[in-house]
């Protein structure tokens, strides 16, 4: 694999190419290809082509072919093979561990970066990083939102020691995941709203500040009406009538 295509001798689809003779074909998508016909060590034609046909679609002066799989190196390869290789391993691995860093100065790294991600990107981020100082989050029912954190991070923690059991290597995107806590920290900073249902309400303690730092929403599901719009007038009028405040969103067709 040479920056994310895999060789094979006839491509069937993006990600792939062949080499044939003086012939290479590379699929820059799922239905076309580029086909660079070489005469000796000079370009003889560049054309487009049809995978499923074969046949050619337009001739090209010239190509520009991106990467299969777009990844932002921190720095050079040297400089991660490097860090890979002055970290401790399990004499298991030890030489597997060898045989992925000649791969990676070889440039072949795109399967390699989850396993070694620590060494390629020494600092991470998550999406709130990225956002704005001034937007707002919503957060629909926290309590589920901290049960399905706790439990991937229990899945994690059972899969590491799954691989250790066996002797395998450990991904190190495995070991340096942020947990719940982690999340809770960083969204402090912003301003939050809460939207909880009226007959569960708040029941995690660590999400309370959303008290000081957001606002809080209880809610209740609607009824799906299909084409009773009756009953929903009625519904509405029942919250009218209790002054309820009442907002009715509706999806904009396409």
């Amino acid at each position: 694999m040479l920056f994310g295509y895999e060789r094979y001798d006839l491509i069937e689809g993006k990600g792939q190419f062949s080499v044939r003779g003086g012939i290479v074909d590379i699929g820059t998508s799922e239905t076309n290809g580029v086909r660079i016909e070489f005469w000796g060590d000079e370009i003889d034609s560049i054309r487009k082509f049809s995978i499923m046909s074969q046949r050619t679609t337009q001739m090209l002066e010239e190509v520009e072919i991106f990467p299969a799989y777009e990844f932002l190196l921190e720095t050079d390869l040297p400089t991660i093979c490097e860090r890979i290789a002055n970290k401790t391993y399990a004499k298991s691995v030890e030489e597997k561990v060898a045989d992925d860093i000649e791969q990676i100065k070889n440039g072949e790294f795109i399967n390699k970066i989850d396993r070694y991600f620590s060494s390629f990107y020494e600092q991470t981020n998550t999406l709130l990083d990225y956002l704005d100082e001034d937007c707002i989050v919503f957060l629909d029912e926290i309590g589920k939102i901290k049960n399905r954190a706790e439990a991937v991070s229990k899945d994690n923690e059972n899969l590491v020691q799954d691989l250790i059991e066996k002797s395998k290597q450990v991904p190190t995107g495995f070991i340096h995941k942020e947990d719940y806590l982690a999340f809770l920290d960083k969204i402090k900073s912003k301003q939050t709203i809460y939207l909880e249902k009226q007959d569960i309400g708040f029941v995690d303690k660590q999400s309370m500040h959303a008290k000081r730092n957001g606002y809080s929403f209880s809610y209740r599901e609607a009824n799906f009406f299909r084409s009773s719009v009756d009953l929903l007038f009625q519904k509405l009028q029942k919250e009218i009538n209790t002054s309820k405040q009442t907002v009715v969103l509706r999806r904009k067709r396409r």
